[in-house]
């Protein structure tokens, strides 16, 4: 298998599992009109859906490390802004996480 496939089929598999984790990643309860009150009612859904978005926020990153090296040799600029983005994209669904936890 080359390395470009592997990459290929790692960044797919991340990218499956990030997309069912941010689907799971959703807290009904930080939703609408008295969430403070939702949100402290159902703590353990919180948790989990917090949990959920690191990992989504981990599979975002892990895609772009992945097909770095390919894209690299197409161009190494947009590679590099790929990565960067993602990386931020991460930091900052990371930073969501977070502040969803405060919210309890």
């Amino acid at each position: 298998m080359t390395s470009a496939r592997r990459a290929a089929i790692t960044a797919g598999v991340l990218f499956i599992i990030g997309t069912a984790a941010g689907v799971l990643s959703v807290a009904g309860a930080a939703d609408g009109p008295g969430y403070l009150h939702d949100v402290a009612a159902s703590g353990t859904q919180v948790i989990i859906a917090a949990l959920f978005q690191l990992v989504t926020a981990s599979a975002y990153v892990g895609v772009a490390i992945a097909l770095h090296p390919v894209l690299r040799r197409y161009g190494p600029t947009a590679a590099a802004g790929f990565l960067g983005f993602r990386i931020a994209a991460g930091v900052l669904n990371m930073l969501g996480a977070i502040i969803l936890l405060l919210l309890l």
